[in-house]
């Protein structure tokens, strides 16, 4: 695909919340996320094709003496960079296209039409220790004209304690001549009042599970080919419908409740202007490997979407690898009736399903 050379990217992801309640609050996916996301916007073959330098990535760490990072003026700094770069671009005849911002993390929100994003230093006596989402959004769109801007926010929106996000320091005089003709796309986790969740499997051989964000997982399945249209990419209303469909069955998974919210551009599906996302072309199946609990004896069902039998036998024969298509599928413990479903999208190597 060709470099995206006027499209650029703020990726935040942060674990570390030493102060988020008595004994801190820390994630354990949401650099990962981060960094995995940030990989697609850098990929030159089925992703967004940016150039490195345009995509930017802050993430948290925990330090022994100094308090924990980033801290707002460093989210400020890193897109007053990305600003600047735009307008050496625009001054040599190349208008800003699109603009990524995405954040994993601990959110709050106490309104429908806003987000708190919280920062590491978070807590309950520096409430405003986090970045308003919705001000955020306004300055990128009033100050530097992108034509289109996707936010997508990895966090809960449940209204807890009073979080307020702060607005950015950057501003500019007066709006961009053009900021009336953007267009946004912006993805929450979850609905208002609600939690999002995420979960991963245990690793093997002392190796670290993999841990991701229900909407993460979600959305970088969508972008791999999950969401993709015959020729090739991810037209932004396949996404949307995409998101809605994955991400429950996701978090029902792990036995969680989770649906998004997406606010989508207002470009009608199959317009030519519609937005698309990558060239990654579809994905039909992935691999996957089923292993079995410890102590689990008896047969074992794998039942495909159509409640077809995949494979019957006992769990002695196992671990299980095979190659099935997308799709919802069902293990079933046949001496105990006991089962599992594994919803199947596209992802990086096998998916590892234990059972």
């Amino acid at each position: 695909m060709p470099v995206e050379r006027d499209d650029y990217a703020l990726v935040v992801g942060i674990n570390d919340y030493p102060k988020y309640g008595k004994e801190g609050r820390p994630l354990r996916g949401a650099i990962s996320d981060a960094q995995s996301f940030r990989d697609w916007l850098v990929d030159k073959k089925i992703g967004g094709g940016l150039p490195d330098d345009n995509c930017k990535l802050i993430v948290s760490s925990m330090l022994t003496v100094d308090p924990p990072q980033p801290r707002k003026t460093r989210v400020d700094d890193v897109l007053g960079e990305l600003w600047d770069a735009v307008r050496a671009r625009v001054a040599g005849g190349n208008p800003p296209r699109r603009f990524y911002l995405y954040f994993s993390g601990h959110g709050q929100a106490q309104l429908n039409e806003d987000v708190a994003l919280c920062l590491p230093n978070w807590a309950k006596d520096r409430q405003q220790a986090a970045l308003s989402f919705r001000q955020y959004l306004s300055f990128v769109v009033n100050c530097i004209a992108f034509r289109e801007v996707v936010v997508i926010m990895d966090c809960c929106r449940a209204r807890r304690i009073g979080a307020k996000g702060l607005d950015p320091e950057l501003s500019c005089a007066k709006p961009h001549e053009d900021a009336g003709k953007t267009e946004t796309f912006v993805v929450h986790a979850t609905e208002f009042q609600a939690l999002s969740f995420e979960a991963g499997a245990d690793g093997e051989d002392g190796e670290e599970p993999l841990v991701r964000g229900h909407l993460t997982e979600a959305l970088l399945a969508g972008l791999r080919g999950g969401a993709s249209r015959p020729e090739g990419g991810v037209p932004a209303w396949r996404l949307h419908a995409y998101l809605k469909k994955v991400v429950p069955r996701i978090a029902l998974r792990y036995g969680h409740e989770q649906g998004p919210k997406v606010e989508p551009f207002g470009i009608a599906p199959g317009d030519p202007a519609e937005p698309i996302f990558g060239t990654a072309p579809p994905v039909a199946s992935t691999d996957v490997r089923i292993s079995f609990k410890a102590g689990r004896t008896g047969v074992i069902r794998l039942e495909g979407p159509e409640l077809q039998v995949i494979r019957e036998a006992d769990q002695s024969t196992g671990p299980w690898d095979e190659t099935l298509p997308l799709g919802t599928y069902l293990l079933t413990h046949l001496p105990t009736g006991e089962t599992q479903g594994v919803h199947l999208v596209p992802a990086e190597g096998v998916v590892d399903v234990q059972f």
